[in-house]
């Protein structure tokens, strides 16, 4: 009783949510599979700030003004990341890398990517480049498939797009498939995402500070993960030390590990950051966390182009008025290009495929929407939600391709943009943002433009996925590309 007293009591500092049990939290009533639905409940009930306790004290944030208050007005107090994740597996060292990371450490490492990231585009255009080549290879692929069978499976010239132009940005090198020793890296990635993503891991890991024994149960949960990630480091180690070896200066940076290793050779009498163990985890969060959204989001386009034929037609004609047909759409013409630009950020609205932000942690007592939050308290916005039933995004359960266009300029629509966070707001959202949505541009440009895209079987009606705290996923992968004459 003593107990019970004292746990609710507990509960009582925390903003009103569905009422918890001790021990338990939530855990029984949420429902993981149909996660939008069931927090859309609660916020009828209890407004736009709740808490659900996984059994942790979990703060819900379901609309854009408080994910904006949270993690942009208060970014000083949210910044922090909880180490109770699945994530900690990726991590060589505590507090090591970029996402499994706080303090000084994260600090120094997320300024310093972003400014690698910006100098190998600027000084070389590296990062279009590669897009580029990764395209071709892509168009490659589908084209080789169409001479074989009546479809193309999309699901290995995806993960191949993705992992290679990670692998030419972090360090100048592409692979070749079926290389036995990058095949085996991709399935490693594979398999940590969907170990990572799962809801019952993440219910398990915010356990383990109580109940410290659980960190074995983590490990039966994940399998073989550790080990699979034991052989992703040795995959980065060997990448990062062909890239010193390699390295030289006079010939100017041309990779993210290049200009990582010249910050470590610049401030090596200094006390810094700035080390290979920290490059290694950098380097293989930016993989981790690359591959699972990058894979998801590119199919979840698909998808939907495949099924709203007239958005293609339309993106065709825009395409078509500015680029011959003998040359690739690119980053140049984008400006030119409003209804394409449009649709991009329409689907990635749309998908939601990251439908919650990472978990952050408050570093003191804050308030959002006027109710106190405690100190230690992790914070989740619902990306989809804000997406999907902001007032801004009028309709939005469906699809309406001219929607980031102003009809007073014809351009895109700053106001309406700013609403637009797929990839999380402040200072812990994505570095790899750009990255992607040039991507998502030189891609399905490039697809539209010289094939009419169509799903393999109309019958098989999909839905994209939405589970507790991981990104969404699609099933649908078999297309027909037919060619554009």
């Amino acid at each position: 009783m003593i107990y019970c007293y004292k746990y609710y009591q507990k509960v009582s500092k925390y903003p009103t949510g569905p009422r918890p049990l001790p021990f338990v939290g939530n855990c029984h009533q949420i429902d993981y599979i149909n996660i939008q639905d069931w927090l859309g409940e609660q916020a009828k009930i209890h407004g736009p700030v709740f808490t659900i306790f996984t059994p942790t004290p979990t703060v819900i944030l379901m609309n854009y003004d408080t994910v904006r208050e949270a993690f942009q007005d208060k970014q000083s107090e949210t910044s922090g990341r909880p180490l109770r994740t699945p994530e900690i597996l990726l991590s060589k060292s505590p507090n090591t890398g970029i996402s499994t990371s706080n303090g000084e450490n994260w600090l120094e490492q997320r300024t310093g990517s972003l400014h690698f990231l910006r100098q190998i585009s600027l000084k070389a255009n590296k990062i279009e480049r590669s897009i580029t080549i990764g395209v071709k290879e892509y168009l490659k692929y589908i084209e080789q498939s169409k001479s074989i069978k009546s479809y193309c499976d999309i699901i290995l010239p995806t993960k191949l797009f993705v992992t290679n132009n990670l692998q030419d940005i972090l360090f100048n090198y592409r692979y070749y498939y079926p290389s036995s020793t990058y095949k085996n890296f991709i399935n490693n990635l594979e398999l940590a995402s969907q170990k990572i993503d799962s809801y019952k891991c993440y219910i398990i890991a915010q356990l383990i500070p109580f109940y410290p024994y659980f960190y074995h149960l983590l490990f039966i949960f994940t399998g073989q993960l550790v080990f699979k990630v034991n052989q992703m480091f040795r995959f980065v180690r060997d990448e990062v030390s062909k890239s010193k070896i390699l390295f030289n200066e006079k010939n100017g940076c041309k990779s993210f590990s290049d200009e990582y290793v010249k910050r470590i050779e610049i401030l090596k009498l200094q006390d810094t950051t700035y080390t290979l163990e920290n490059l290694e985890t950098t380097a293989l969060n930016l993989f981790t966390s690359g591959f699972n959204v990058s894979n998801e989001v590119i199919k979840g386009c698909l998808l939907c182009l495949a099924e709203n034929q007239y958005i293609q037609k339309e993106m065709r004609k825009e395409i078509e008025k500015i680029c011959d047909k003998e040359n690739l759409v690119s980053i140049v013409q984008r400006m030119s290009l409003p209804y394409c630009n449009s649709v991009i950020f329409e689907l990635l609205r749309y998908t939601s495929i990251t439908s919650f932000t990472h978990p952050h942690i408050t570093s003191k007592e804050i308030t959002i929407n006027s109710l106190t939050i405690p100190s230690g308290t992790v914070l989740i916005g619902n990306l989809y939600n804000i997406h999907h039933n902001d007032k801004s995004f009028i309709h939005g359960d469906i699809i309406i391709p001219d929607r980031f266009i102003s009809p007073d300029t014809g351009k895109l629509s700053k106001e309406l943009l700013v609403k637009l966070i797929p990839f999380g707001l402040g200072p812990r959202k994505c570095i790899g943002e750009e990255i992607m949505i040039m991507e998502l541009f030189l891609l399905l440009t490039n697809i539209v433009k010289y094939y009419n895209i169509k799903k393999y079987d109309d019958n098989n009606i999909d839905t994209i996925h939405y589970h507790f705290n991981s990104t969404a996923k699609v099933q649908t992968s078999k297309y027909v590309f037919e060619e554009v004459v």
